[in-house]
């Protein structure tokens, strides 16, 4: 039998608590606060669910000034510093989105393809990193092997960057084929800015109720699931046309915004 359920995750996420996870009795309902959780990243370092909304000024502001320091030659580099003044960048627009790249990822943001002409200085950056504290945070359930999460990965960039929102895929399949090293080649390969939280045992799906990959959970500013369910109701690849497709994913994130209600809280994941 778990041989059986071990090849059905090469390509889709089991039921929680099939696959080795210590699955909760019941999952996270929607409008109740997720339960904290503490996670590794794929690039080493640590996601804390409880910690996630502690982001200082001055924290942000270390961080930009850290990645922009060996980018300004010989000179000293402070809030005020322009981003066209560091040499490294030469005002150069790509160069400056892979700045703000790198300063996000950390964060879970993913700045927009023009986001170079939104920020003048990199006390602005630092502004943006900060600000983010109290973002929605989308979580998904994620596999490099799963043709369904390949299909979306331009659309969910789009979604994220022009909402503002942090964005944590959770590397939790168990399936043997899978690994650490194949997740860390498939973002370089397809330069894909996500900051990958390793969940192989399955502690955040089973406190979410992941089913398959992708899986989007949605958590607003006080850490309540305010969205579960599908990115959107076309999930092979832009069959619908952008009038026909039902935008579930972008509309939960477009209402917590506006401080409005979420109209579609729960949707079945497709994978």
């Amino acid at each position: 039998m778990r041989s059986a359920l071990s090849l059905l995750l090469i390509l889709t996420l089991a039921a929680p608590g099939l696959a080795g996870g210590d699955a909760l009795t019941e999952p996270t309902r929607i409008g109740d606060v997720v339960p904290s959780f503490e996670l590794k990243s794929l690039d080493g370092g640590s996601f804390s669910l409880a910690d996630a909304r502690s982001i200082t000024e001055e924290q942000a502001l270390a961080d930009v000034l850290a990645a922009a320091k060996g980018l300004a030659g010989d000179g000293d580099v402070t809030g005020d510093t322009a981003l066209a003044s560091l040499s490294g960048l030469g005002g150069d627009g790509t160069k400056i989105r892979a700045l703000l790249l790198q300063v996000g990822r950390p964060y879970g943001l993913i700045p927009g393809l023009d986001a170079h002409e939104d920020f003048d200085t990199l006390s602005e950056v630092g502004e943006w990193l900060a600000e983010s504290a109290n973002a929605p945070i989308v979580f998904m359930c994620w596999s490099p092997m799963c043709p369904t999460s390949r299909g979306y990965e331009e659309r969910i960039q789009s979604i994220v960057a022009e909402s503002g929102a942090r964005f944590y895929p959770l590397a939790s399949s168990s399936a043997k084929k899978e690994n650490d090293f194949d997740c860390v080649k498939y973002l370089a390969d397809n330069d894909l800015p996500y900051r990958v939280l390793l969940d192989r045992d399955q502690t955040a799906t089973d406190i979410f109720g992941g089913k398959v990959t992708p899986h989007i959970f949605v958590v607003d500013a006080e850490n309540r699931l305010a969205y579960a369910g599908s990115i959107d109701s076309d999930p092979r690849c832009r069959t619908e046309s952008s009038d026909d497709r039902k935008n579930w994913l972008a509309d939960a994130l477009d209402a917590l915004a506006d401080e409005q209600p979420v109209d579609v809280l729960l949707t079945t994941p497709k994978g």
